[in-house]
């Protein structure tokens, strides 16, 4: 008996796993990711989950450039990407997967641009001198600023240990 419900528990998961997926590929579209999941229903709480995920088309968005405002630059202004995309391009996964280059060495860092190169892109992509200018000395200020707020809290730690060290010194007098 335990032997016949099993198999019919095999079977019915069977078919309500291929109307599960076909319902799924129903509803998918060539811009969606479809995520397909077996055992969401009660029925299915005593078995295995799978999973599997589908993709069907790549989206490539670019974006400009543009002068940014993040003071963790280390040298020359910052730059961000603008917020609107100015080229986009949808691939099928075969096509992305043909052009794509090959994947960098881990231990690589992405090039830094130098603060001239940082400045030219700012420039080519609408940004005035003036502009430009006002940023880099946002920037300097915002990093001076932080670096004394940094060498405050130093020296405010020397003063508090500074003034611990008659105790230390007075739990170690015989």
């Amino acid at each position: 008996m335990a032997k016949l419900a099993a198999v019919l528990f095999s079977r019915k998961r069977k078919r309500d796993t291929e109307e599960y997926e076909k319902e799924n590929k129903k509803h998918a579209s060539d811009d969606t990711v479809t995520i397909t999941t077996v055992g969401e229903s009660p029925r299915y709480e005593l078995t295995k989950r799978s999973k599997t995920i589908r993709f069907s088309t790549v989206h490539i968005h670019e974006h400009l450039l543009v002068l940014g405002d993040n003071p963790a630059v280390s040298r020359g202004v910052p730059l961000t990407l603008a917020w609107e995309s100015c080229y986009s391009k949808v691939y099928s996964i075969e096509e992305y997967e043909k052009r794509r280059q090959p994947k960098r060495r881990q231990n690589s860092l992405p090039s830094a641009y130098t603060p001239q190169q940082r400045e030219a892109i700012a420039k080519l992509n609408g940004s005035s001198k003036k502009a430009i200018q006002s940023a880099g000395v946002h920037v300097k200020e915002i990093q001076q600023s932080r670096e004394e707020a940094e060498w405050d809290t130093v020296k405010r730690g020397m003063w508090e240990r500074l003034r611990q060290t008659p105790a230390i010194v007075a739990r170690f007098r015989l």
